[in-house]
């Protein structure tokens, strides 16, 4: 536990809040998550947790946050067809960036999976920006490809979401394993997936 002597700046609570939490649930899941056990390792007041969020919900939502930008990031050139000259190798290369980053930051992802579990509030943000968003942006990609030839996809919406649900499924599956495999490997596999799916076999 930290000391309390020293008082700190609001946006240097406000992380330390965050990080503190993030240890919490390292440890347990989201539902076994409460602000005693955060502010416990602050050691800050219980009553200083509510000066920066509303509710546990609030955190969770800044870690959603926080996958859904480095996520983006990783895949706007892939989105936007910077990489159309070999569109199906750039599948692999940005389906690894998206593994490497949800496995990187798997403690907040699996916490934003619980959460969405337990809230519909934390459900309906997961719902739009994670699933509509990629699903969307894969479903512009497919119809990219079908307009350059290389696909013959017949629902691109459908294919879209299904990939994209799969993509979260696979990471679920392997990050509870005993022993998770290279989220490289896991990338192989869903690019395998992903690109018999979108140019055929």
């Amino acid at each position: 536990m930290k000391s309390q002597q020293f008082r700190r700046k609001r946006d240097e609570a406000r992380a330390e809040i965050l990080e503190a939490a993030e240890d919490c649930l390292g440890e347990m899941d989201f539902n076994a998550l409460t602000v005693d056990l955060v502010m416990q390792r602050t050691g800050m007041r219980r009553s200083s947790f509510y000066h920066y969020f509303p509710s546990l919900e609030d955190v969770a939502l800044v870690f959603l946050e926080r996958l859904e930008r480095t996520l983006r990031e990783a895949v706007e050139p892939w989105l936007r067809g910077d990489h159309d000259d070999d569109p199906s190798g750039a599948t692999l290369e940005i389906l690894t960036s998206m593994f490497e980053i949800m496995n990187a930051d798997h403690v907040a992802a699996v916490a934003v999976g619980e959460a969405a579990g337990g809230s519909p509030r934390i459900y309906e943000e997961w719902r739009t920006r994670v699933l509509e968003y990629f699903s969307g942006s894969t479903a512009q990609f497919i119809r990219r490809q079908l307009m350059r030839g290389n696909s013959s996809v017949e629902n691109p919406d459908r294919v879209a979401e299904a990939l994209v649900l799969m993509n979260l499924a696979v990471f679920n599956a392997n990050i509870h394993r005993e022993t998770p495999d290279d989220p490289t490997e896991v990338a192989r596999l869903a690019a395998g997936i992903w690109n018999a799916s979108i140019f055929g076999a």
